[in-house]
């Protein structure tokens, strides 16, 4: 199966023509901060670095390259410029709308940002990663850049640079 990627010449969008990227990730989230159930869970933080409202409508995240369609993104909002979302990637759906299906391996693995176009998926943005520490984010630096670093974690906000 081919993967597509949308790449741009420009440092501050690593991973699409939009700007909508795959940001931050915490696998292994003992203290940093918890969801609406209070629970220390993993996630994925999506980032706009463009200069439009994105629809994430139609738009799917999978920690699985042969299931890249595992998680689609509920209706509602566009993502403003400059705006962050953090999925909860506990495994745990039924807790709301932006809870995954599954979760994140602490030992390392991927994460796809994707959308399915007459059955085919397209891969908007992915990572993959190596096995994390507790409570150390794998995050792009600046926000929507080139490289992954570890990082401090700063869910919903920028990453610095």
């Amino acid at each position: 199966m081919a993967w597509i990627w949308l790449l741009v010449g420009c440092a501050t969008n690593g991973g699409n023509a939009d700007g909508l990227v795959l940001n931050e990730l915490l696998a292994r989230n003992a203290v940093t901060n918890t969801d609406d159930a209070g629970e220390f869970d993993d996630w994925v933080e999506i980032f706009n670095g463009g200069t439009e409202p994105i629809a994430l409508t139609g738009l799917h995240l999978s920690d699985d390259a042969a299931a890249p369609a595992r998680w689609p993104f509920p209706e509602g909002d566009p993502l403003e410029p400059g705006a962050y979302l953090l999925v909860w990637c506990d495994g745990q759906p039924e807790q709301g709308d932006f809870h995954a299906p599954f979760k994140l391996g602490g030992n390392g693995e991927s994460v796809l940002l994707s959308y399915i176009e007459d059955g085919a998926p397209t891969t908007l943005d992915a990572v993959d990663y190596t096995e994390q520490t507790a409570d150390v984010a794998w995050a792009r630096v600046p926000d929507g850049g080139i490289e992954w670093v570890t990082a401090t974690p700063t869910p919903g906000d920028t990453n610095g640079g």
